[in-house]
């Protein structure tokens, strides 16, 4: 579905959003938990359920759109508080130190990808006009996946140093680039996730 998703849309800030989908599916994150359904769209969850993933539903945009923006907002951290009344648009950007995104830190076919897939079928369903608050949510949906990898990407610095470290004293490592090794195992991930979702259903 990867190849799916980068058809959707030529825009660089849909291109990112995927790209940043890639890099947090491939550090793994549990696949045990779900996302929240309250007020989840409708067509989402019908989707869900359907054994014909490969199928994009037809949807209203002028329905869609709202009931995907309210359930986008309620399934942020309770951190994250609306800042005016333009929903995705006036989302807090600044994560306090002591607070976390375990809520939306969810891998796998239940978690973002769900939220990425039927984003884009609000996307998609634009005809002459951009809807500016697809669009923002398209932001804001890639910013939240990054401030949820960073972490990811600080530890996995720290292991290469590690290793590098290893190496210096003469211990054996694997001989293969971290990022080699992080794009493997991230590529496993995705074709497992996958595999699960539309084999098992």
């Amino acid at each position: 579905m990867i190849g799916y998703l980068r058809g959707v849309a030529a825009d660089r800030v849909w291109q990112d959003l995927v790209t940043n989908l890639v890099g947090f599916e491939k550090f793994g994150h549990p696949a045990n938990g779900n996302l929240s359904t309250k007020s989840r769209p409708q067509e989402i969850s019908d989707w869900v359920r359907s054994k014909k993933k490969d199928v994009v539903p037809s949807i209203k945009q002028d329905v869609y759109g709202p009931h995907f923006m309210e359930w986008w907002g309620g399934l942020q951290p309770s951190w994250r508080q609306f800042q005016g009344a333009n929903g995705p648009l006036d989302l807090v950007r600044e994560t306090p130190k002591a607070e976390t995104w375990v809520a939306l830190k969810k891998g796998g076919t239940s978690g973002i990808y769900v939220v990425v897939m039927g984003l884009s079928w609000w996307i998609k369903s634009q005809q002459n006009e951009r809807d500016a608050n697809a669009w923002a949510v398209v932001d804001d949906l890639s910013w939240v996946i990054r401030q949820m990898t960073d972490g990811q990407d600080s530890l996995a610095l720290t292991v290469q140093k590690r290793h590098r470290d290893d190496d210096c004293q003469g211990n054996e490592v694997e001989d293969q680039p971290l990022q080699k090794r992080r794009e493997y195992i991230g590529l496993m991930v995705m074709v497992w996730h996958f595999c699960k979702f539309f084999v098992l259903g």
